[in-house]
């Protein structure tokens, strides 16, 4: 990511200013939806979806992946699981149906809705 795109951006400017600069990603074995992905994986997918919207900067999100982690582990097979991380890529705020303003912040998607 670019310096342009962090000071650019207010939400991300505060993030990283809150951070000090320092972002530990969260690692995850749950499969990771991105522009390019999100589509044909889960708009036009008949399939149960329960996705996670993060922010690597928060601690919240930092505190919540071993849960999430277990929990996918969990109920493999029975619920796609997956996750955005809309820090880095603020253009999924598009895909999602709410207004996260904590993080992580969960939803269901079923025929695209």
């Amino acid at each position: 990511m670019d310096a342009w795109e962090i000071l650019g951006n207010p939400e991300k400017r505060t993030s990283y200013d809150q951070s000090i600069g320092v972002v530990t990603q969260i690692p995850s074995h749950t499969l990771t939806l991105t522009p390019e992905n999100y589509p044909w994986l889960v708009g036009d997918s008949d399939a149960i979806w329960l996705v996670q919207a993060y922010d690597s900067t928060t601690q919240y999100c930092h505190y919540f992946a071993s849960f999430w982690e277990d929990f996918a582990a969990k109920n493999d097979g029975f619920i796609n699981v997956a996750r955005t991380n809309v820090w880095q890529q603020s253009e999924m705020k598009g895909y999602i149906p709410y207004r996260f303003q904590l993080f992580p912040g969960l939803y269901t998607m079923h025929m695209g809705q």
